[in-house]
């Protein structure tokens, strides 16, 4: 009886030492996730600031044209960036 509970309680060790071992890698590739996600909420927040300041400063209709002209297509680099590395990460996981 000894014997079964000592082998019961070793394989229970060994277990959750190898899923400890899985979740510290797990750990780092959150972080990593986290950090990357931070940075895009940065750049948005900055592009944003830079389309408010320019609206802001406008004095007529043309002035408002060309600062949505302007923050599209800074909005629209910044998607096709994240798109591309949202593609190489998927590419990477295969």
């Amino acid at each position: 009886m000894k014997r079964i509970l000592f082998l019961a309680m070793t394989m229970f060790l060994i277990q959750s030492l190898a899923y400890a071992d899985e979740d510290r890698g797990k750990g780092e590739k959150f972080e990593k996730m986290k950090a990357k996600v931070v940075e895009n909420i940065n750049k948005r927040r900055d592009l944003l600031n830079d389309f408010e300041r320019c609206v802001k400063s406008a004095s007529s209709r043309e002035d408002m044209k060309s600062c949505r002209k302007n923050n599209k297509g800074k909005m629209e680099a910044l998607r096709s960036e994240r798109k591309k590395m949202k593609k190489k990460r998927k590419n990477r996981e295969k």
